[in-house]
């Protein structure tokens, strides 16, 4: 799928809650549009206000190829939300098994835990 390459558009756009262009991008699973914010400086380690990440949000989809692109341009393989779910987490709720490979093959943490809520 052909795609046109925006110059004026910052691929360290943030909104309210920090979701960036990245973050989108990886959710979607548009591994083209991946590869261009990375190159346009885009930062693989970026947070939304919950903790989560482009990789947080690859893995929730199952988007493998987005997950390997995301891990080369050194996006951590156990970043948390604050919550304490990660990418691994979520990858095993969906059953995204080939995901749940990748992450593992990449050193992600298995004992990892969710936070406890006192809020009922």
């Amino acid at each position: 799928m052909p795609y046109h390459r925006v110059s004026s558009f910052s691929p360290r756009l943030l909104w309210q809650d920090y979701t960036t262009p990245l973050i989108l991008a990886a959710a979607g699973g548009h591994t083209a549009c991946v590869i261009e914010l990375l190159e346009q400086g885009a930062d693989p380690n970026a947070r939304r206000v919950t903790g989560t990440t482009a990789l947080f949000f690859a893995a929730q989809g199952g988007f493998v190829d987005v997950a390997r692109i995301l891990l080369k341009a050194g996006a951590p393989v156990d970043c948390s939300s604050v919550d304490g779910g990660t990418p691994l987490f979520v990858a095993c709720q969906g059953g995204h098994e080939a995901m749940v490979s990748e992450l593992l093959s990449h050193g992600a943490n298995v004992h990892a835990c969710m936070k406890v809520s006192s809020v009922r």
